[in-house]
Order: structure tokens, then C-alpha cells, then sequence
């Protein structure tokens, strides 16, 4: 599974939590729950200390009963530390005067000898153990998927403006650029394909645009093997 990612900031108030673009791997048939190996970029503040982007993964054998970001358990198995999880990156993608300034990073999952195996660029960063996702009886993702998803997500909170009279407003995050998806600076993940053996063979992703809420705040669209997202959020329940 495979994608190119812009890399943006989108902005994420103290009274919100995070906003990311990422890829998911699912098995939605686990022993235990949803399994998933997730990765791409993320602005989490009070996780990273930092209200830049920075390269995460994370991973859940059990329907998110348990899980964790980057090394903060000792599930990902890292063999080049010159991709540093929960870093920021050297540029990202700015509009200045009516031009969009791309700036990229591509990421791959490949589930090899059942290891699922991430590669950043030309890079081979480290690998999940096929092993971690034997919870129980059944298909895993020790063997396979049965879904991959691209896409945005942001998790919002509630700013209070008064407490007498008590008076507070949800508010969300921008995700990707800031833009909806019908605007030409809206967010992108494009050239998205996926291996459809473990010898490496793939196959270009025929894209389904779906979306959890309101239009008012973020949309998608699909064009070809390119997804196209984003929003403002504000204050609204998204």
C-alpha cells in the first residue's frame, strides 16, 4: 500500500486535539477487533510538542483496545534511525499569492516474510511483527487485509467562553490545507496503489470518496488514483 502525501499544517487550537492525513491497513475481521497499520503525518500538539506536522505510525491488534504512536511501546521494530518517528519534516506545503508550493513525502506498507514492513521514500524505516496481531483464532493481519483507506481526520473539543452564564461552543481543526476539497488548494494524496501479492506486484487503488461529516466542514473527492480533502472546521460539530 502506497501513497504520496503533501505535507501541510493545518492549524490545531489549544481546545483541539489533532489533525492528520494518513493511510490505513484493516482487518476488519480479527480475532479481537479491527486490526490496522496506520502511518502518515500529524499535528498533535500536546502529544509533540510542536504545532508542525511530524511523520507518525501507529498500530492495533484488537479494535483499538489497545494501540500505540510511534515507539511509544516497543511493537515497531526500527532497522534506520535516520527517519526519526514523530519529527518534523525539512518543508511543507504553503499558498502564496493565488500558487500552491507542494511539498511531498511517499510512504509504502509492504507485508513481507509476515513482517509489515514500512518504507519512507527509498528508505526501509522498520516493520510491525506479523506476530503482534495473533490474538486469536482466525484470519490477522499476520497474513493479510481486507481494506485500505486513505484519507484526513481531525478531532476537535470545546472552547468555553463563559462559566456564568455557562456558554461553550465545539470547535474543530482544519484538515489538510485548510480548504474543501472542490477549491485547487485543497489537500492531496495521490499516485495510490497497493501490492497485491508478497512478491511485490501492485496495482493502481480505484478510489471510493466517503466522508463521516458534514460538508460544512470537510469534504472529499476522488480523482483517478489521487484523493483530494480537506476543510476548515471551526465552530461546528464535525
Amino acid at each position: 500500500m502506497s501513497s504520496t502525501f503533501e505535507l501541510w499544517n493545518p492549524s490545531v487550537s489549544p481546545w483541539q486535539v489533532f489533525s492528520l492525513s494518513q493511510l490505513w491497513i484493516v482487518n476488519t475481521a480479527g480475532p479481537k477487533g479491527t486490526q490496522t497499520v496506520e502511518s502518515g503525518w500529524q499535528v498533535f500538539p500536546t502529544k509533540y510538542n510542536t504545532s508542525n506536522a511530524v511523520l507518525f505510525i501507529f498500530s492495533t491488534p484488537d479494535g483499538y483496545k489497545t494501540g500505540c504512536y510511534n515507539h511509544d511501546c516497543p511493537n515497531f521494530v526500527q532497522v534506520n534511525n535516520s527517519i526519526p518517528l514523530g519529527a518534523g519534516f525539512s518543508f511543507y506545503s504553503s499558498i502564496s499569492n493565488g500558487t500552491k508550493y507542494m511539498a511531498t513525502m511517499h510512504l509504502t506498507w509492504w507485508l513481507y516474510q509476515g513482517n509489515w514492513w514500512l518504507q519512507y521514500g527509498s528508505t526501509w524505516v522498520g516493520y510491525y511483527p506479523g506476530t503482534m496481531y495473533d490474538v486469536g483464532t482466525g484470519t490477522t493481519l499476520h497474513s493479510s487485509a481486507n481494506q485500505i483507506q486513505f484519507g484526513g481526520e481531525a478531532v476537535g473539543g470545546y472552547q468555553f467562553f463563559s462559566y456564568n452564564p455557562l456558554f461553550f461552543l465545539p470547535t474543530f481543526p482544519q484538515m489538510g490545507s485548510g480548504y474543501l476539497s472542490n477549491s485547487f488548494f485543497a489537500a492531496q494524496q495521490s499516485s495510490i496503489y497497493y501490492l497485491t501479492n508478497t512478491a511485490g506486484s501492485s496495482a493502481w487503488s480505484k478510489l471510493t470518496a466517503a466522508s463521516d461529516t458534514t460538508a460544512s466542514c470537510y469534504t472529499s473527492t476522488v480523482s483517478s488514483t489521487t484523493l483530494i480533502f480537506g476543510g476548515g472546521g471551526g465552530y461546528q460539530y464535525c
